[in-house]
């Protein structure tokens, strides 16, 4: 269980690392969505930028090689996080669930599953299994230590 717990550090690490550059960069906050609406809506929304887009990447390829060894690995979870994240801000506004709204368990299962889509011949079945059921428990704790560092507004 320890190896998909390792396996997983770029994951998360690539996940909390737009809440860091939000900080570090607030005037670099251009929307991916370039403020376009589908059906009336956002198709992203206002919490989707390009330099958290650039933050997961840079920090998956970065970990990824450091924690694993693998620039493929690191650039894969990566393109994995960015596309679960937009996914779930995606599927969040299309059912009226605002910017930053929580859609637990939701968010981090299609996360990981995306992920997991985008690195499948890092993981075999049990590391899938064991991966999919601690999600949202991991999920939920840094984003309370978020929370409580003041990096972030809600606990979710």
């Amino acid at each position: 269980m320890i190896d998909v717990f390792v396996k997983a550090v770029p994951l998360i690490l690539a996940n909390l690392s737009p809440v860091l550059s939000a900080k570090l960069f607030p005037k670099m906050n251009a929307p991916v969505d370039f403020n376009k609406k589908w059906k009336g809506k956002r198709v992203f929304g206002s919490h989707k930028t390009w330099r958290g887009v650039a933050t997961m990447m840079c920090v998956g390829l970065l970990s990824g090689y450091l924690v694993l060894g693998s620039i493929k690995y690191g650039l894969l979870t990566g393109v994995g996080v960015v596309a679960g994240d937009l996914l779930t801000s995606f599927i969040k506004r299309k059912i009226n669930l605002k910017p930053g709204a929580s859609f637990e368990p939701w968010d981090s299962e299609i996360l990981v599953a995306c992920v997991i889509i985008a690195t499948w011949d890092l993981f075999n079945a049990f590391e899938v299994l064991g991966i999919m059921l601690a999600a949202p428990f991991i999920y939920k704790a840094f984003n309370v230590l978020g929370f409580m560092l003041k990096l972030q507004k809600n606990p979710w």
